[in-house]
């Protein structure tokens, strides 16, 4: 999944779109990095959609 995620921002699209993974422990690790990748983007979907 990291390597995807880090494929697709080095072809500097536009949008990614991640469907929530679970929330028990064995996820926390990957809920924290898409937190944090996320982090900044709110209103980002409109603003796309708008376009």
């Amino acid at each position: 999944m990291y390597a995807a995620l880090r494929a697709m921002d080095q072809q500097q699209v536009e949008l990614i779109l991640v469907e929530a993974p679970p929330t028990d422990d064995a996820w926390l690790g990957v809920n924290d990095r898409l937190r944090r990748a996320a982090f900044g983007s709110t209103g980002i979907i409109e603003r796309f959609l708008k376009s």
